[in-house]
């Protein structure tokens, strides 16, 4: 089953703040890196179970191929939703 990929409030600054970080030294890094992390979203929609139970209930998360970016997010009935574009380096918060 194909779900709707939908990207929360939190995750849509993640991104813009990946691309500002990246951008300063390397606009074309920066847009490989959203588009990365994009595809890698896009392939959850058709195995939305790929990705390892999450450390916080009711989550999963799923790390994006060669970057060291994590993608934890919530299965709907009909909806990925992916709540966070966290880096591993950081300190994971308590709740996404």
């Amino acid at each position: 089953m194909n779900r709707h990929l939908l990207w929360s409030a939190h995750a849509k600054r993640d991104m813009r703040m990946i691309f500002v970080y990246i951008s300063k030294d390397n606009p074309i890094a920066a847009q490989n890196v959203l588009k990365r992390i994009h595809n890698t979203a896009l392939m959850l929609q058709d195995n939305p179970d790929i990705g390892r139970v999450g450390q916080i209930p009711g989550t999963r998360e799923f790390p994006v191929p060669g970057l060291s970016y994590l993608l934890p997010y919530r299965i709907g009935q009909d909806s990925i939703r992916i709540l966070r574009v966290f880096h591993g380096a950081r300190r994971p918060p308590d709740k996404w």
